[in-house]
């Protein structure tokens, strides 16, 4: 949850600092290719801080597991310590991006169905995303419960 906060705020910096007397900022062209810039800027460091914090990971746990080696710890013990984590929310990867996606689609349906674009859109996207999410995790719930 932080983290999205974060990602929000971060990628509405760059909106507030071309404040201007602009009453239609997603219609001028050069607002838009700024905060595309900017957004485009994230994403890059974005990738290169997830591939660096990966090759840390993979080094750490390979340290970690040649040291339970050493110490005589048996290899089922080590294997069963390192093993990645598996996560619940993997069986339901599709569904998730489906609703999401999903979601999405039905907001720029709408967002092209009142326009002209302005903040009312950027509401309707996020209500519709999160509703889209609202669905995904009903859907968990319902499937959790039924399988106990």
């Amino acid at each position: 949850m932080k983290r999205t906060a974060f990602i929000i705020i971060t990628l509405l910096a760059g909106t507030v600092t071309m404040a201007q007397e602009n009453e239609a900022p997603l219609m001028d062209r050069s607002g838009v290719m700024e905060l595309s810039r900017i957004i485009a800027v994230l994403l890059v460091v974005l990738f290169i801080a997830a591939f660096i914090i990966t090759l840390i990971r993979q080094f750490l746990e390979y340290r970690v597991k040649n040291k339970m080696i050493e110490r005589g710890v048996p290899e089922s013990v080590v294997t069963q310590f390192l093993k990645p984590s598996a996560q619940n929310d993997s069986k339901y990867a599709p569904i998730k991006w489906f609703t999401t996606l999903a979601g999405i689609g039905v907001g720029l349906s709408l967002v092209n169905m009142t326009r002209p674009i302005g903040i009312h859109s950027l509401a309707i996207m996020s209500f519709s995303i999160a509703a889209s999410f609202l669905a995904y995790f009903l859907f968990v719930r319902r499937a959790e419960k039924s399988e106990k």
